[in-house]
C-alpha cells in the first residue's frame, strides 16, 4: 500500500487536523521542521556534530553563513583517516532544517528583474531526533581528502522577495514537510508519550484560559483544573476526556463518538487530535 510521504503546508494542517495558520506559525517559531530531500545532499556523507572535536564543531558553528564550493573555504578539511574516524554515514531520505535558522545561513539574490527568488544554504542541518548534523564532500583537489560543505536547503518564493533584502518571516520553498516530521511532531504536541505529574497539589492550577477563549476552553481548563485538585496530578488526554464525561456531560452537553473519535460539545464537534491540541495549549498557557 502506498503511503504520503510528504506534505505542503494545506496538507499538514489537514494530517494535524490544525488550521494553515497554525502550521505556518510552528514553521516560523521553529517547532516543526523543513524536510530537505536527500536529492540535494545525496552524494555527500554524514557526521553528526558530536562525532567532531569541540575546535572542529566550533569552526563548523561559526561559519554558518559561509557561501563556498570547493574546501577551500571550508573550515573543516580532514584526511581520509581523520575522517573514517568519525564514523561517517550515508545519509538518509530526508534531513532537517528549522525556519529560525534562516538569519544564520548563506542567501542571495538569483538575479533578474525584481522578484526573483534568493537561494538558501546551511552548513548545519539537524536528524529526525533533532541532533546537528554535517555534510562532507570528497575534496576535487586531494582526493583522500573530506570537507564540511554546504546544502542547498530551498529558497525564498518570488512573492518574499523584498527591496535589497528578503522577508525570512515566510515560509520557504518549496516546502516540504515530511510524515516522520509530522507523527514527531504531532506527538510532542498532545503530549501523550510524556505524562505530566505534579507532585505537590499546592502549586498553581495548570490549565491556564488563552487570551481569546470560547466555552469548549473554559469547560477543559474548568475540568482539568478539577481532576488536578482532586487527584495532584495533570491528566493526560485520555483522563481529562473520561473525566469530562463522567462528571459534566449533562452540564456541557458533551458527547463522544467513540468510532469517530470525535467530541460534541452541545453540537459543535472536535476531533480527538483537536481536544489533545487544545490541553497542551492550556497546559503551555500556564508555563508562561
Amino acid at each position: 500500500m502506498l503511503v504520503r510521504q510528504h506534505f505542503d503546508i494545506q496538507g499538514a494542517a489537514e494530517f494535524l487536523e490544525l488550521s494553515v495558520s497554525d502550521v505556518e506559525y510552528y514553521i516560523k517559531e521553529g517547532e516543526l521542521r523543513y524536510g530537505i530531500d536527500n536529492f540535494y545532499f545525496s552524494q555527500m556523507m554524514l557526521v553528526p556534530l558530536a562525532m567532531l572535536t569541540e575546535e572542529q564543531r566550533k569552526k563548523i558553528l561559526a561559519t554558518h553563513g559561509a557561501y563556498y564550493e570547493s574546501e577551500r573555504g571550508s573550515p573543516v578539511v580532514l584526511s581520509e583517516t581523520s575522517f573514517k574516524a568519525t564514523k561517517p554515514i550515508k545519509p538518509p531520505k530526508y534531513l532537517y532544517f528549522k525556519h529560525t535558522a534562516i538569519k544564520d545561513c548563506f542567501w542571495f539574490d538569483t538575479g533578474g528583474e525584481e522578484g526573483s527568488a534568493g537561494l538558501i544554504y546551511t552548513l548545519v542541518l539537524e536528524a529526525l531526533d533533532c541532533s546537528l548534523v554535517s555534510l562532507w564532500s570528497q575534496s576535487k583537489d586531494e582526493s583522500r581528502d573530506w570537507f564540511a560543505a554546504i546544502c542547498n536547503v530551498g529558497k525564498f518564493a518570488a512573492w518574499n522577495h523584498h527591496y535589497d533584502d528578503f522577508d525570512y518571516d515566510q515560509p520557504i520553498y518549496p516546502c516540504v514537510l515530511t510524515l516522520e516530521e509530522l507523527e514527531r511532531f504531532a506527538e510532542k504536541l498532545t503530549g501523550e508519550s510524556t505524562p505530566l505529574v505534579v507532585e505537590e497539589a499546592s502549586q498553581d492550577e495548570p490549565f491556564k484560559l488563552p487570551q481569546v477563549t470560547n466555552d469548549i476552553a473554559e469547560a477543559m481548563c474548568e475540568y482539568g483544573n478539577r481532576y488536578f485538585r482532586e487527584h495532584s496530578k495533570i491528566p493526560k488526554p485520555a483522563q481529562l476526556r473520561n473525566y469530562m464525561l463522567e462528571h459534566g456531560s449533562d452540564d456541557l452537553k458533551l458527547t463522544y463518538d467513540s468510532r469517530e473519535k470525535e467530541f460534541s460539545f452541545g453540537g459543535e464537534r472536535l476531533s480527538d487530535r483537536q481536544f489533545k491540541y487544545r490541553r497542551s495549549m492550556y497546559l503551555n498557557n500556564s508555563a508562561d
